[in-house]
């Protein structure tokens, strides 16, 4: 092909060598030449359809991907000679993913660093005799980030589970359905939910049907603009269950329609077809190569929108421009996020939950199976008292008696209630013990912070961040890398709810970061100054004292300029937007021409490294931006005159005005938290709450993380009397000028003034709340 011509090609075979690339093997199957775009540096390049990275790219470490699967009759023996081939070439190229065989075919999802073990792999595989006469859709992608945790082989029963719900003979009678490429598949599409779709009395309804599940779903499917318009959610969480619990009810409906079926790869695809041509419904058709496919064809561009949910540690494969069509199971709000802290309490199920609410539940979350559960069942006892452990006992008994006799539900219900019964007992004898020995539990840092549902430590990292905790001993919190495709290997063990309770389990973790920094006065030399690098920012600030312009009684802190690293990690809502375009829309301190040029510079770098202002944001992404940094003058009041008290635990600061708490917007050094390490060289201040930067008043610190967490939790629990002892009452008193209203004829006539509801501004319903108010407003300063 020359210039913009595309020609089409019949099947052949063929080794295709281009510039930079490595020879490519194309083995029986039709491809379209076009003009494709590196993926990742974006040279201009000529291309089969499917997606490759250029030269540079490949000499850079970038993983690259296989989906592949063939259902083909494999004999015991060529089985297990297949099995001892697949462990030998896996080892010989250090191939990671899961490959699973079985009798009735392959299902493969791998990948190598650098294209080299994955080209050989696709080379040699088709030259085996199991497979000779078969036509394998490679099915190709690349990531910066490591695919998988290491490799394994498993022999199946099945390639794709059904759960026996469908013959091996029925496949081998072919009954699956016509096989659609994405251009057929998309003028069906075209044809019945474009702008120029004809009506007619004779056409077939369509049916559009998804066999994933129902996380996959949600993350992304086929639509069209209209309402109506879009593929059927199947409601299942295993492709087992899509025959058994949907398509076998579904049956009658669709014998007179027009389906159309589509999955990740194809794979699914094959099975589902068949089990509905066997049962009778006639005009079955399925999406050749899947959603895998037909991205590469039509991008964002399509009739699919969102992201294709993959099975690897990238989680989800985003096209540019793609919107976000998953919703947070709490608030409804635009989210596609998925990571492995974010799944069921009950099941760990995969679960979308935005960033907000990630922190405002703790962690707590459940799927559309254990929706039913929510507020009664809870994965980590320790944060609740003994009166809240026996509601959630009594809540749990009332929902297991709706449940029938001998249901699974009822038997894990069962199960939990008798966990949280025993975990009472054994707290209170823990305890009593421990009062004996006048010793701590040890326990606040294990119950007021949120705790991983797969391994149990504290955290993960991830929503720790969200909430602004942080943790020196690391030792105790999640990575995010303990389970799915993230963690170290397929072998890691699962633990139970049983184990995530036992305080033994803290207590070993514990134990364990101690041991690892007992080290030996050498190392314990290099751990010090590890610390003190740690800390050199705060030597290095610079504060100068001025008079204000405006006042001469008012005095400044200033700080002397300096160059500072802003860094991010990629926003979901990022992925797959250009870093300049994305620079422009969401920091508008500057102008579009400076960031362009900061780019080009290298002042604003992914992952830190150069990168070109076309570079599309992909996820996990961490970017740099290098600023010489000006902050904003504050308020001075010399720290001796702002600490109120100063105790072993706690330190209490009269903050003033225009100083902000910690680190935030335009303020860093020029910061509470700064502001005391540089003066006082108190370098470990944990603050238990905070106030606005423009407002003045106390603020708690704690000196130690658990006191803080434990504070905090006390300042912040909801209780129905304001006059709680149990609870730390916080007032804001605030200075006016003339006459504040104080009766509800006031506020309506200075309501009406400011054009604001009567009723937005004084509520007469909450009684409570108003004469709080009146008393409040009595108090002049």
């Amino acid at each position: 092909s020359s210039g913009t011509d595309y020609i089409p090609l019949a099947s052949f075979k063929y080794n295709f060598k281009y510039s930079n690339f490595s020879p490519l093997a194309i083995y029986t199957q039709t491809f379209v030449f076009s003009h494709y775009s590196c993926s990742h540096c974006k040279d201009r390049i000529k291309l089969f359809a499917t997606s490759f990275v250029c030269g540079r790219m490949q000499a850079s470490g970038v993983y690259k991907i296989l989906l592949f699967y063939q259902y083909v009759d494999i004999p015991q023996d060529k089985l297990t000679e297949l099995e001892a081939w697949l462990h030998e070439i896996c080892q010989r190229f250090e191939l990671m993913g899961r490959v699973l065989i079985a009798p009735e075919g392959i299902n493969g999802n791998i990948a190598s660093k650098g294209p080299h073990g994955i080209d050989v792999f696709c080379e040699e595989i088709i030259k085996l005799e199991v497979f000779k006469g078969c036509e394998i859709d490679f099915k190709l992608d690349y990531s910066d980030q490591k695919p998988f945790p290491d490799y394994v082989i498993k022999k199946k029963r099945e390639i794709c589970s059904t759960g026996n719900s469908i013959a091996r003979d029925v496949l081998d009678k072919g009954l699956g359905g016509q096989h659609l490429s994405p251009t057929e598949f998309h003028a069906v599409l075209d044809e019945y939910w474009g702008s120029k779709n004809a009506s007619s009395e004779n056409k077939k309804d369509l049916v559009v049907l998804d066999v994933r599940n129902r996380v996959e779903f949600k993350t992304g499917r086929f639509m069209g603009s209209k309402p109506g318009q879009e593929a059927l959610d199947p409601c299942t969480k295993t492709f087992a269950q899509w025959f058994k619990d949907y398509a076998s009810k579904k049956i009658d409906d669709l014998r007179d329609k027009k389906v159309v079926m589509y999955c990740t790869g194809g794979i699914r695809c094959e099975k589902a077809s068949a089990y509905l041509r066997a049962s009778g419904v006639e005009d079955v058709s399925q999406l050749g190569g899947g959603i895998h496919r037909y991205l590469e064809k039509f991008g964002s561009e399509g009739y699919f929108k969102g992201s294709n949910f993959v099975f690897d540690s990238r989680a989800l494969q985003t096209p540019a421009n793609a919107q976000v069509v998953g919703k947070c199971f709490e608030c409804d709000s635009p989210e596609q996020g998925v990571s492995t802290d974010r799944c069921c309490t009950v099941c760990r199920a995969p679960v979308l939950v935005c960033d907000p609410c990630r922190g405002k539940l703790f962690g707590v979350y459940y799927c559309d199976d254990h929706m039913y559960l929510k507020g009664a069942y809870f994965a980590f006892l320790g944060r609740f008292t003994d009166e809240e452990l026996l509601s959630q006992v009594e809540k749990l008994g009332q929902v297991a008696l709706e449940q029938p006799k001998h249901s699974s539900r009822k038997k894990s219900i069962n199960k939990h209630i008798k966990r949280i019964q025993d975990y009472i007992v054994s707290r209170n004898q823990r305890d009593q013990a421990l009062k004996k020995k006048k010793k701590k539990t040890g326990r606040s840092k294990w119950t007021q912070n949120p705790r991983c549902r797969s391994c149990g430590l504290i955290g993960p990292e991830e929503v720790l961040g969200v909430l602004g905790r942080t943790f020196h001993d690391k030792s105790v919190v999640c990575d995010g890398k303990c389970s799915g495709f993230s963690k170290g290997s397929y072998d890691d063990p699962k633990q139970s709810l049983d184990r995530f309770n036992d305080e033994d389990l803290m207590n070993e973790v514990s134990e364990m970061g101690r041991k690892r920094t007992r080290t030996t006065k050498g190392e314990r030399k290099y751990a010090k100054r590890l610390r003190t690098d740690s800390s050199e920012e705060w030597d290095s600030i610079e504060y100068d004292i001025v008079q204000c312009a405006t006042d001469n009684t008012v005095k400044l802190r200033t700080v002397k300029p300096y160059m500072y690293d802003y860094q991010t990690n990629a926003k979901t809502r990022w992925v797959g937007e250009k870093l300049l375009d994305m620079y422009v829309r969401e920091f508008a301190t500057n102008q579009g021409p400076y960031y362009k040029l900061a780019i080009q510079l290298g002042l604003i770098q992914v992952n830190g490294e150069k990168v070109d202002p076309t570079y599309q944001v992909r996820n996990a992404d961490v970017i740099g931006h290098l600023v010489h940094r000006h902050e904003p003058p504050v308020l001075h009041v010399s720290c001796e005159d702002m600490i109120v008290a100063d105790t072993k635990e706690f330190l209490i600061v009269d903050k003033p005005a225009s100083v902000a708490v910690h680190p935030c917007g335009s303020y860093r050094r020029n910061s509470l938290i700064f502001i005391l390490a540089r003066e006082r060289g108190m370098k470990k201040l944990f603050p238990i709450h905070r106030l606005d930067r423009l407002t003045s008043g106390l603020v708690i610190f704690a000196k130690d993380n658990e006191t803080a967490a434990k504070v905090s939790d006390v300042m912040t629990r909801k209780t129905e009397e304001q006059n709680d002892s149990k609870k730390i009452q916080k007032s804001y008193l605030a200075r006016v000028h003339g006459k504040f209203p104080t009766t509800k004829e006031e506020f309506a006539s200075l309501s009406a003034r400011l054009n604001i509801g009567a009723s937005e501004a004084f509520d007469t319903s909450e009684k409570n709340q108003q004469n709080s108010y009146l008393n409040a407003v009595s108090i002049r300063q």
